[in-house]
């Protein structure tokens, strides 16, 4: 589980990062558990602690470029974290029901060890949540990309002109280096309207 919120984490924030530095900060991240139930008193249960060992674990697992690029790769950890526990949290309490009213009487159930389908919930629910919080990540920025980074484009060639649709190549920030002007990428049927 930790393994896929680092690959999810990686995903979002576009670290460059290796498998095997991944499956060693899952690896360090999963020895929290033991920890919390062999040494409940120990300094790593405590906020400060978690806050350590969280930062400890993104220093494993993606390599260092600057302090706000660890900064942001922290906080998106801990964003992909709570979106997938989050969903897991809303549809348990979504299909079970742990209050019932019984000759006017409220009645609730709690064991404290939980109910013996929640961790059969945990290991179909975490895949699946995992699954739905990417594909929401990616919708996400496909349509930051649609909406902030298309342009309507009039090109004026020969005393011609058309107008199209021009995306804005942000990563490579390509530009004429005698007008300094943005150079623009044109589709076959955009030339087509000049020379056909």
């Amino acid at each position: 589980m930790d393994g896929m919120i680092l690959y999810l984490t990686q995903g979002v924030t576009r670290a460059k990062t290796s498998n095997t530095r991944i499956l060693t900060g899952a690896a360090v991240a999963s020895c929290i558990v033991p920890v919390s139930v062999l040494l409940p008193n120990s300094w790593l249960v405590t906020i400060p602690g978690k806050f350590l060992f969280s930062v400890l674990i993104i220093l494993i697992a993606f390599s260092f470029v600057s302090i706000r690029t660890a900064v942001v790769q922290w906080l998106t950890f801990y964003f992909v974290t709570f979106a997938i526990g989050g969903t897991l949290v809303g549809v348990h309490f979504f299909l079970n029901n742990q209050v019932q009213l019984k000759q006017g009487e409220i009645i609730t159930f709690s064991t404290g060890f939980g109910d013996p389908f929640s961790w059969l919930f945990v290991c179909i629910g975490f895949p699946a949540s995992w699954f739905f919080t990417k594909w929401r990540m990616e919708h996400v920025q496909a349509h930051r990309l649609k909406t902030e980074d298309l342009y309507r484009v009039k090109v004026d060639f020969l005393g011609e002109s058309v107008v199209c649709t021009g995306l804005v190549d942000s990563g490579n920030h390509l530009i004429d280096p005698i007008s300094k002007k943005i150079v623009f990428l044109a589709d076959f049927h955009v030339w087509n309207h000049f020379f056909f």
